[in-house]
This record gives C-alpha cells, structure tokens and sequence, in this order.
C-alpha cells in the first residue's frame, strides 16, 4: 500500500483517480488548492504525489518545489498531471523537480503502471 497524495483544481478528475487508487488498496487524500497540497504533504510524508499544474493558491511547480526542499521529499515520487503539453511547462516542471510528466486526459493503466513500479521499489 502507498500514500498517495493528489492535489488538482479539477475536483471531478482528482476524485475518480483518488477512487480507482482506492479500489488497488492505496491510501489516498486529496486536496483542490496549491496551498493545501502543501499543508497534505508535509503531514501526510506521501510515497507518490500528484499535482495539477495550474492550481489556485500556489501551483504544482511551487509544491513540487516546496516537497523536494523537505527532509523526506527526495524520496517522494512527484508527477504532475495537466492539461498543459507545451514544451515550456515540461520544462518549468523538470527543472522544479517532477519526476513524471503526464498530460491529460491520462490514461489510469499509465498511471497504475508507475504506482506497481514504486511499490516494487
């Protein structure tokens, strides 16, 4: 089992995968707003996150950036998932520390597919 963490201004799309990760037994919190990504990560440590790139509050480049500045953050998967392809964004989210980059609509087998990967690690 992994902690997930998803944060996403999209409350529809945030909620199904917050479901289907639940369903594969992860535990999963989500969140609407940068600024509370950030208040969930620092008390919930979580394995994976998964941000929005575009969120109000801060974005996920500014959460991302907050996780990979904490103790336990170097270890944490970040991916950001958006609507967002342009090769400017992907950029701006490598340089900010994502580890993935996935663009929306993202299919969920992608997306389990990472979270076996981490589990396994």
């Amino acid at each position: 089992m992994l902690k997930i963490a998803i944060a996403d201004d999209n409350a529809d799309a945030a909620n199904t995968l917050s479901e289907l990760m639940k369903m594969l037994g992860h535990a999963v919190d989500v969140v609407y707003r940068g600024d509370h990504a950030v208040d969930l990560v620092d008390r919930m440590q979580p394995d994976v996150v998964l941000l929005g790139i575009a969120m109000p509050g801060l974005t996920g480049i500014e959460v991302c950036r907050h996780i990979r500045s904490t103790s336990w953050g170097a270890k944490a998967v970040v991916v950001a998932v958006t609507g967002f392809g342009r090769f400017q964004d992907f950029e701006a989210a490598t340089e900010a520390g994502f580890d993935y980059y996935y663009t929306k609509p993202v299919a969920f087998d992608r997306i389990q597919s990472l979270l076996l990967r981490v589990a396994a690690s």
